[in-house]
């Protein structure tokens, strides 16, 4: 499912992402990350691109950073509109999870906030995080798991992300090897419209 953000954020074509206190020394990672998002968003025409914030998302109005990038050891938790979610994460897990706050009817909800999650311990190389980071950064701008790519045709947004020497396995069964980090043009046709 793809949900598109509130019509005032989107018409910036902009996400900001604040990195939360518990994440301050992934900020190079997400920094790396940001750089190659927007390279993609520009060589893609995706709509959308990222900056970093030095305000976190306030808990209970549309103020602060659009997104906000945290580390878990298990559990988790986030506020957005007054609303609590939580859920859990495991410290060693090979992927991130990203949860939406939304806004309006059930008939017409928008996103309004997104909350990433990393995990806290894993043990992998820099270009794993930052290819972690950028997936993550992909549902933030509004696709939920069921759009992920297939494994016979993987991107940086396939369910299985893979170190493979100081590289990184797209899909299961594709020999596919980031880098460089790409996208194909089916994630990018699912991201386009929700930004234009």
């Amino acid at each position: 499912m793809v949900t598109p953000w509130l019509n005032s954020i989107r018409q910036t074509h902009k996400l900001t992402i604040f990195a939360a206190q518990n994440a301050a020394a992934f900020v190079p990672i997400l920094g790396t990350a940001i750089t190659r998002f927007n390279a993609l968003s520009q060589s893609l025409s995706l709509n959308v691109t990222y900056e970093t914030s030095s305000t976190a998302p306030d808990p209970d109005n549309l103020n602060g950073a659009n997104v906000q990038l945290a580390l878990a050891n298990g559990a988790y938790k986030f506020k957005g509109l007054g609303a609590d979610g939580n859920g859990f994460l495991a410290a060693d897990a090979r992927k991130g999870v990203t949860r939406f706050v939304t806004g309006g009817s059930a008939q017409d909800a928008k996103l309004v906030k997104a909350f990433i999650f990393l995990p806290a311990r894993i043990q992998v190389h820099d270009f794993m995080k930052i290819c972690m980071t950028v997936h993550e950064m992909v549902h933030a701008t509004g696709i939920d798991n069921d759009e992920h790519s297939s494994d016979a045709d993987p991107d940086v947004f396939c369910s299985s992300l893979t170190p493979s020497g100081s590289g990184v396995q797209c899909g299961l069964f594709a020999n596919r090897i980031m880098p460089p980090i790409w996208m194909t043009s089916r994630t990018a046709a699912k991201i386009q419209p929700l930004w234009s």
